[in-house]
């Protein structure tokens, strides 16, 4: 009898093709374990790096204070002081003139001084930019003054002779084409 072995059992020859594909890992599990490996090498690497750099700046910079004469670093003391205080005062500055915190670089600088003449600058800049529209704003509300006294109806776009335009006629036309047609009071219809 060529099968005498029970059902349930496998032949010998087979189950040592079976066994090494279950114990290895797969192609993608092997790459994912030697990248985890090589991130934990390289992060443990670099971060011991970076910690023994930033000790080295430390000492250099006790090293560096210590060097110098007491009125020396009173004297970098003061620098930094002023530094602080010449930007605060440029925040302030531009604040003063209505502008946003980042253009306070517009109004920085190295002294009192240098602030005021590029603050001075900025406000005769922002004053003739304020002339322009002012005097824009002005000649368009004379204008709809001397309309009103001759008896003209108020500029709108809802006057009852209308043009009307179906929206797909609307929706083909250019963008300068659509605002002729709503400022001349058209309207547009689904």
């Amino acid at each position: 009898m060529p099968n005498s072995q029970p059902a349930d059992q496998v032949p010998a020859q087979e189950t040592p093709a079976v066994i090494p594909a279950i114990i290895e890992p797969t192609a993608d599990e092997a790459r994912a374990t030697l990248a985890a490996e090589i991130k934990q090498e390289l992060e443990t690497k670099y971060k011991n790096e970076i910690s023994g750099l930033n000790r080295k700046v430390g000492e250099y910079d006790k090293k560096f204070l210590l060097t110098k004469t007491e009125e020396e670093q009173k004297q970098i003391e003061s620098d930094n002081r002023t530094k602080t205080a010449l930007g605060k005062y440029a925040k302030l500055a531009a604040k003063s003139l209505g502008l946003d915190e980042e253009f306070t670089e517009l109004v920085s600088g190295s002294t009192d001084e240098e602030i005021d003449v590029k603050l001075a600058t900025f406000s005769k800049l922002k004053d003739s930019l304020e002339k322009t529209h002012l005097a824009t704003i002005k000649s368009l509300q004379d204008e709809l003054s001397i309309l009103k006294a001759n008896g003209a109806p108020p500029i709108s776009g809802n006057s009852p002779d209308a043009k009307i335009m179906k929206r797909a006629d609307f929706d083909k036309m250019t963008g300068e084409a659509r605002f002729e047609y709503n400022k001349s009071g058209g309207k547009i219809e689904n």
